[in-house]
């Protein structure tokens, strides 16, 4: 089997089985009629994929995963979870969501299906969850960064940034190992806010040799992604803009 052909059934694989979570994930909202109608698939086959008798094959297998994605309208069901007050953005309540949680994963990862990621950081503590059901799922590393200094001060990277909102300098840890040139990091924050710490952390990578090879946010702040359209940190995906 030629190498491309591998890859290409890697692919089908992994699609399949996005197409059979998101159908287990609606079939909660809708029942086997109403899905039917949905998807345009018979009540007959969705059962044998709901019931992980069989998976969905085949070239319309990416075109269902879309239609899937684009019905449940996960950026409306993230409006509706977060709390908003003067400016301070909470999701908690989206990412203590079990559900929810796999769906944005799920979209996450279709997202950035192709892109070279060895592996995944969090930059803030909503986004651990988001980046580590990511990890497990693409099989890939999992980093954090923390206002704390959790690691050994040898194994620790220290961050210094300006935030020009509060007018202050902040300072945040990661593991060393997480920056070096054979890293192609897909970063995961919950609230996109500090674009001054993505800036840091992507100067840095850059500097080592490595790169960041995308960024996903559940929820970011316009001012702050107009802030970073100049820096070159992959692609970009962000569920909800407020």
């Amino acid at each position: 089997m030629s190498v491309t052909k591998s890859r290409q059934q890697n692919v089908d694989t992994s699609t399949s089985l996005f197409v059979v979570e998101l159908l287990k994930l609606m079939k909660s909202r809708y029942d086997y009629r109403e899905l039917s109608k949905i998807t345009g698939l018979p009540i007959s086959t969705l059962t044998r994929y709901v019931t992980n008798k069989t998976l969905p094959r085949g070239a319309k297998t990416r075109d269902l995963l879309n239609r899937l994605i684009e019905d449940l309208d996960i950026p409306s069901m993230v409006r509706e979870r977060i709390r908003m007050n003067n400016g301070f953005v909470d999701i908690t309540p989206v990412v203590t969501d079990g559900s929810l949680l796999k769906l944005i994963t799920l979209h996450a990862v279709h997202g950035f299906a192709g892109s070279k990621i060895t592996g995944v950081i969090s930059l803030d503590e909503a986004g651990i969850p988001i980046a580590t059901c990511i990890g497990l799922m693409m099989d890939r590393k999992i980093f954090y960064i923390s206002d704390k200094l959790v690691w050994d001060a040898d194994e620790a990277l220290q961050l210094t940034y300006y935030v020009k909102e509060t007018a202050e300098y902040k300072s945040v840890w990661l593991p060393r190992s997480a920056i070096n040139k054979k890293e192609n990091l897909l970063a995961v924050v919950g609230v996109l806010k500090q674009p001054a710490l993505i800036r840091e952390l992507n100067a840095r990578i850059i500097e080592a040799g490595g790169t960041i090879s995308g960024l996903f946010s559940v929820v970011a702040l316009e001012n702050a992604l107009a802030e970073l359209s100049l820096v070159s940190a992959g692609r970009r995906i962000s569920l909800l803009t407020v």
